[in-house]
This record gives structure tokens, C-alpha cells and sequence, in this order.
């Protein structure tokens, strides 16, 4: 009597996706572990806070994107790495921006947990979606993470949090909130505007209410108009707080 053999259960597809998902989920924990004490010196404008944040928006963004996989993954490590050594905050290193996250991601294309062109992409993002970039730069052709992830960061910047982290800037640098006789200038270089040590509400002028026109996704537009009337509502508030008209 021929005995039914039982065929033998193939692994071999579930094993590597498991291993690859520990391996990206390993990998998530530590850039967030390096992330946090590269931000731990800076104030709360731009603290882990914010990068959660930027973080949260970005998935949000992409799921509405339709962005998966290895795309995703830039997406994710871009958001949580794009702030590492922000020229506002020198910590002394000499280490650039670039370099920090191609040593933060290193290990990973070692372990094949990243590529080599996805370590690229991040870097890409990282040095490249700041507001006084864009001033040198205009507008290009970008990775549909990286409109993702400077949408995300430009989010941040406006709404109700955005005047909070203006302000708290304000406190750190030591500008005024505002002077009347003191006027915006608004067409700046790159050099120009990492230079300029406007008033809080000059700054709005400059930088804040430019990025609702600068939005790349179709929901980063309509969470920016949003957030943009806020900032028209308060900056009218202050300035007839300042003139004692109301």
C-alpha cells in the first residue's frame, strides 16, 4: 500500500520577508535613537517633537500617495533624518548634513537592510528640501518622497504650531516679535535669508506665508490653505494688538 507523502511546506518565501522586516524594523529604531540625541541640544522649535510630527504627516501624505515599498522607506528615514545637522544648530562636528546621515544609514546597506541609491535618495531629501534652498534652486523636478517629506516639514512650519515654533525661535535667537519700522524682504538669496534677523513677524512675510503656494501634494495644498488663514488671522491680531487698537 503506497503510503501519501505529505508534501513538504516551502519557507523559503516567508522567511526572508520576516527577516527583512525585522531587519527594516531594527533599522527604524535606530536612526529614531540617533535622531533623538542629535536633536537633544535643540530648543523646541526643532526638537523630537517636530520630527514626530514631520514623521506622522509624511506617512499621511504618502498613504494618500499611494507610495509603498522601498519608496516608503526613503520616505519615512528622509522625515525622521532631515533635520540632522540643520545649519541653525552647529554643533561643532564639522560633520555636514550629508555625511551625517551617509555614517547614521551605513550599517544598513552593509546588512543589505537599504541600497546604496535609496542611502542617495535620503541624502537628496535631506540637503535639499529646506525653504532657503528652494531660493537658490526654484522650483525642480523632485522624487515623489521628496515632495512628500518637504511638504510634510513646510506643514509643520504653519498652522497653530508653526506660530508656536516661530515664536519660540524668536525666543531663542533673541529677535523682536515686532517693529514697525523694520520692513520684510521679501525677495532674499540663500546667503541673504540665512543671514537676515528680522522680527517674528517679518518672518511671516519672508517665509510662511510663501508656502502655501509652494506646496507639491494635492493634501499638502488643502492642509496648507488651512493652516495659512490661521496665520493671516493672528498676524492681523498682533499688529492691531502692537498699534493699541484693539
Amino acid at each position: 500500500m503506497n503510503q501519501k507523502r505529505e508534501r513538504p511546506q516551502n519557507h523559503d518565501m516567508k522567511e526572508p520577508s520576516l527577516k527583512r522586516k525585522c531587519l527594516r524594523d531594527d533599522m527604524f529604531s535606530k536612526v529614531y535613537e540617533y535622531v533623538t540625541k542629535e536633536m537633544s541640544g535643540n530648543d523646541v522649535s526643532h526638537d523630537m517633537f517636530h520630527i514626530d510630527r514631520v514623521r506622522a504627516m509624511a506617512l499621511t501624505l504618502a498613504k494618500d500617495e499611494n507610495v509603498t515599498g522601498d519608496d516608503l522607506v526613503v520616505t519615512e528615514l528622509a522625515a525622521l533624518l532631515h533635520d540632522v545637522k540643520d545649519h541653525k544648530y552647529d554643533d561643532g562636528s564639522g560633520e555636514t548634513a550629508e555625511e551625517a546621515v551617509q555614517n547614521c544609514l551605513a550599517p544598513f546597506v552593509a546588512n543589505d537592510t537599504l541600497s546604496n541609491n535609496q542611502v542617495k535618495e535620503v541624502i537628496d531629501i535631506v540637503t535639499g528640501i529646506g525653504y532657503s534652498k528652494s531660493l537658490s534652486e526654484g522650483k525642480k523636478e523632485r522624487s515623489k518622497p521628496f515632495q512628500i517629506v518637504q511638504d510634510a516639514d513646510r506643514l509643520d512650519a504653519i498652522g497653530a504650531v508653526g506660530i508656536a515654533r516661530c515664536m519660540c525661535y524668536t525666543a531663542r535667537v533673541n529677535r523682536p516679535i515686532f517693529d514697525p519700522k523694520l520692513q520684510a524682504h521679501e525677495n532674499m538669496t540663500e546667503e541673504e535669508y540665512k543671514k537676515n534677523k528680522g522680527t517674528a513677524v517679518n518672518h511671516f512675510y519672508e517665509k510662511l506665508f510663501k508656502l502655501k503656494g509652494l506646496m507639491n501634494t494635492p493634501k499638502g495644498k488643502v492642509l496648507a490653505e488651512q493652516r495659512h488663514a490661521l496665520m493671516v488671522l493672528y498676524i492681523n491680531q498682533i499688529k492691531q494688538e502692537y498699534e493699541g487698537t484693539m
